[in-house]
């Protein structure tokens, strides 16, 4: 369970691009022509092009409770780390929602990703010990009360079975593989995740 987010760029479509080109595309696929891309009746002679100035959905990354933020990064299209995310969140053309369609500022998704820690966590040995018992505690009661899923012997347990590890703030993030990239900060209550594109289909992001 957890919260998706979103940005969107507005669109803004070229003085010199000839829609009449696009004529024959009623839908919301992308349609390779001959000579370029077609995308809800408006023609781009690049998928570069149609990248830039058409408002697609950007996959932000996904929050969920307990767990460091999931921050999407793609590479090949220059989303490299979070510094790069806050210069779209601060660019006036671009806009933030979640899941549900609701707007979020810039101010509010860069605290989402940036300052995030598990309730009643404190930074002491002892703390983090009873924090980690109780949340063991917590999830077997609530595995015995639906009568479904694992029960853990041990926190190491529950995080070995959950493709976790301990993250930082009492959180946790998901054990490193293809997808899940280490982040350099080791302090950051974020870790990046490459988010997959198929170019060839024509979407550049979803």
């Amino acid at each position: 369970m957890g919260t998706n987010y979103y940005l969107i760029r507005k669109v803004n479509y070229s003085k010199d691009t000839p829609s009449a080109l696009g004529c024959d595309s009623y839908d919301n696929e992308v349609q390779q022509l001959s000579n370029g891309w077609v995308f809800e009746n408006t023609y781009y002679s690049t998928l570069e092009e149609l990248s830039k100035v058409y408002g697609q959905r950007i996959h932000i990354g996904k929050s969920s409770h307990g767990w460091h933020f999931s921050l999407c990064i793609y590479p090949e299209y220059g989303i490299n780390n979070l510094e790069d995310w806050i210069k779209l969140f601060n660019d006036h053309n671009n806009q933030i929602f979640d899941e549900y369609g609701t707007s979020i500022s810039a101010n509010t998704i860069l605290d989402l990703i940036t300052n995030r820690a598990m309730s009643g966590w404190e930074d002491n040995p002892e703390a983090i010990k009873a924090f980690e018992e109780q949340a063991l505690i917590g999830h077997n009661d609530l595995m015995a009360h639906f009568c479904c899923g694992e029960q853990y012997n041990t926190y190491d347990e529950f995080l070995a079975a959950n493709h976790a590890v301990r993250g930082n703030r009492g959180l946790w993030k998901h054990q490193l593989d293809k997808f899940h990239i280490e982040n350099p900060d080791k302090t950051a209550t974020y870790d990046y995740v490459i988010s997959g594109n198929d170019p060839e289909k024509g979407l550049i992001f979803s």
